[in-house]
């Protein structure tokens, strides 16, 4: 009978971390406010951070080894020096059950939701990284690796390879800490080299692996999907082409986002590019009390992302009010326009 992989978890010695630096702590997470250019070029699209529905059932399986620091005397790392995070599946987990994403968009949103928790609760780097590590691998349970390193200033060599992200890739992501960059990895399987000094405030990882020194080896766990997550598509409704003179429709027949905001973000640059950038451009949910009053409409169709129907508009001037939701997961925009104090009236200009 094959033996379930046995989960570990370390940290190495701690060193005194390096001076802060002077910049502030900068998390850069979408926003919900309209950016406007007044008479000129400017672009903004709306955000959503929910996380991802909990699992409808949790598969048995081993659990991940969680790791970091630096290595021990041994060649290969075996035992733990911390008891390993253990996921409950009663509750779900913080990135939508312990191995319970339904989409690529719940795992982003997920990860975000983590990382921003961590970047507002004051701890040192050590613990810092360390709870990056633990909550988001809790979330992950036995599907995927994760390595969160400090790639501002250690050097490292990475051959990391299949995850969740489109086209079966890793999902790649930052947070950082009093100015310094940490990326951090969501993949299947590879190998990553740590060429830098091994702290523990430097560096800390999860998942399946070996471990010979500085170099570790991750496999897959015994609950790796096949190929990435399935993402939502932004369908253009085919019905709603008749006014589309420019045939603007075609250039959104592929798009896959991740959530709501990516969705309106690619359909506001897709629509504004494939019309030269000559026209204005409004994509906004059909919920919200939307009114318009534009001269010169170009194109205007309707795209359907999940449950949730946009109007995309492109025309040469006019005034559209959002009497809705103002945040950037429910309306975008781009072209030359002035914005309401209130940020609910956008007037638009002839580019």
């Amino acid at each position: 009978m094959n033996e379930q992989p046995t989960p570990r978890t370390g940290l190495g010695r701690h060193r005194r971390p390096k001076p802060s630096r002077t910049s502030a702590r900068n998390l850069s997470l979408t926003g919900a406010t309209l950016l406007a250019m007044a008479g000129g070029i400017a672009a903004a699209s709306p955000a959503s951070a929910a996380v991802s529905e909990p699992p409808s059932r949790i598969l048995p399986s081993g659990l991940p080894q969680t790791d970091g620091g630096p290595a021990s005397s041994a060649p290969t790392d075996t035992k733990p020096s911390f008891a390993a995070p253990t996921p409950d599946p009663s509750k779900p987990g913080p990135v939508g059950g312990v191995g319970g994403f339904h989409d690529y968009g719940g795992l982003v949103r997920g990860i975000k939701a983590v990382v921003d928790k961590y970047h507002t609760i004051p701890q040192n780097r050590s613990a810092f990284v360390k709870s990056l590590r633990d909550e988001i691998s809790a979330g992950l349970g036995s599907t995927y690796n994760v390595m969160v390193f400090n790639t501002d200033d250690q050097p490292f060599e990475e051959g990391l390879a299949g995850g969740p992200a489109p086209g079966n890739q890793p999902y790649k992501t930052t947070a950082e800490y009093e100015g310094t960059t940490y990326t951090i990895w969501v993949f299947k399987e590879g190998t990553f080299i740590n060429k830098g000094d091994g702290s523990s405030f430097n560096w800390a990882f999860a998942g399946f692996y070996d471990r010979d020194g500085n170099t570790i080896t991750f496999r897959k766990g015994p609950n790796t999907p096949d190929g990435e997550l399935p993402d939502a598509q932004c369908v253009t409704l085919p019905f709603t082409t008749a006014g589309d003179k420019l045939g603007i429709a075609d250039e959104l027949t592929d798009i896959v986002a991740s959530d709501r905001e990516d969705c309106v973000r690619q359909i506001v640059d897709r629509v504004f590019s494939a019309a030269g950038q000559k026209y204005n451009v409004v994509v906004a949910n059909q919920s919200n009390d939307i009114d318009t009053r534009l001269d010169g409409v170009q194109s205007f169709l309707t795209v359907k992302y999940d449950d949730v129907y946009y109007g995309v508009w492109l025309f040469e001037d006019g005034i559209v009010t959002n009497n809705g939701v103002v945040d950037q997961s429910n309306w975008g925009m781009s072209g030359s326009f002035d914005v309401s104090v209130d940020g609910r009236t956008a007037t638009f200009h002839k580019l």
